[in-house]
């Protein structure tokens, strides 16, 4: 086996020191021929070990769109360090490597959360749910990135909720492409849960747009203003807080014979607001 011999060897080539601002577009494997002079015992070690020899990546050049292209020529030394003592080069068989490589890009990219969420009966969340970080970065072949405009969580389902939420949910990268990166895997998820009550106010019936001052009666003249408030804002909220207003004008462009009553003046606290009724009728008094 200590006998010396002149083959090709079908050597797998591993790309290596890729430069930050591109990315290896295509996984096929690339293989290299080397004509080589060596001993039985080494060309065993060959196909028992699956020896691969990595080549850098920043001698390539650039030839056309994502293809570059290395000279096997230029490489002769440093594939020969690699290979088994007593391996001598003879020639390289392929005179270039073709390799795909890709620009990368990066972009921001909002987090859509995907929610199902029901309160138990008298409670609401209070303002919003806030997820963070609200946006990740996602980075990778230019015509991978470009298309995805936004990354969606996975499923945050919860049932009759009546505590603060606060969860860890994964951000569901299945149909990623395997060649972008996003910067985040998972998100925070947090909400406050507090009691509401329903509250009913009687507020007086205002009427705008009303140019040539007609004397105008509405029936009714007050409306029921409903809505739900959380149980620490009750003592903040009185019937003043509130301007109720129906638009004359507006009625008689559209030959209306009623108003629309809308709510020109509110609390911030106030959720779910409802007016009863929603049509008042009115007479033009002369």
């Amino acid at each position: 086996m200590s006998k010396e011999y002149k083959t090709t060897l079908p050597l797998e080539v591993a790309i290596v020191n890729i430069p930050a601002n591109k990315i290896l577009l295509k996984s096929e494997k690339i293989k290299l021929n080397i004509y080589v002079k060596a001993t039985g015992y080494n060309l065993i070690g060959y196909k028992l070990f699956n020896k691969k020899i990595k080549i850098n990546a920043t001698t390539a050049k650039r030839v056309k769109n994502t293809t570059h292209q290395i000279k096997t020529s230029l490489l002769i030394d440093e594939i020969q360090q690699q290979l088994l003592i007593g391996t001598e080069i003879i020639e390289i068989l392929n005179s270039t490597i073709d390799v795909e490589l890709g620009e990368v890009i990066s972009k921001k990219v909002p987090v859509m959360l995907k929610k199902s969420i029901t309160y138990e009966k008298g409670y609401k969340i209070k303002g919003e749910v806030k997820i963070d970080p609200d946006s990740v970065i996602i980075s990778g072949p230019e015509d991978k990135v470009t298309p995805i405009q936004f990354v969606q969580t996975s499923l945050l389902k919860k049932e009759n909720l009546y505590t603060n939420l606060s969860e860890e949910v994964s951000l569901n990268l299945k149909s990623k492409p395997k060649s972008v990166k996003v910067s985040a895997n998972s998100i925070k998820v947090t909400a406050e849960v507090e009691k509401f009550t329903e509250l009913v106010f009687t507020i007086p019936f205002k009427i705008i747009n009303n140019p040539n001052q007609l004397r105008v009666e509405t029936y009714p003249s007050k409306v029921e203003v409903v809505f739900q408030l959380e149980l620490s804002e009750i003592s903040k909220v009185n019937a003043g807080n509130f301007e109720v207003i129906g638009d004359l004008a507006y009625a008689q462009e559209n030959n209306l014979s009623y108003l629309v009553p809308k709510v020109s003046k509110k609390p911030s606290a106030v959720q779910n607001i409802y007016i009863n009724p929603q049509k008042v009728d009115f007479i033009i008094r002369k």
